[in-house]
């Protein structure tokens, strides 16, 4: 059984879970207003790996704080390597294609 690397950090907006696998960052829990919540959200999104709290993670731990200034309305610069492994091919291109849209940007599509 894969284990995954978690942490919820408290922001202006709520609990943010973030989890890290050995290929990257592969969830990101948006806000809730209770920590048990987003932890419940980050467990819907499992596929059989065992969650194990790394609130020390350097990793979680640089994710985390840029996640705090981007809910504090900062300009934050995203750096990371993405786990893909459970996605499909559709959320893989649509990820992609939102990368390179600039802060503060909107498109549409159809």
């Amino acid at each position: 059984m894969e284990k995954i690397k978690f942490d919820i950090v408290s922001t202006k907006w709520g609990f943010v879970a973030l989890s890290l696998s050995k290929h990257g960052l592969r969830h990101v829990i948006l806000p809730k207003a209770k920590k048990q919540e987003a932890f419940d959200a980050l467990c819907a999104q499992l596929h059989g790996e065992e969650l194990v709290p790394d609130e020390n993670n350097p990793v979680l731990k640089v994710t985390g704080s840029k996640i705090k200034q981007y809910f504090q309305g900062r300009s934050v610069e995203f750096i990371l390597k993405l786990d893909y492994n459970v996605a499909t091919q559709f959320q893989r291109e649509v990820w992609s294609v939102a990368r390179t849209i600039p802060a503060g940007q909107t498109r549409t599509y159809g």
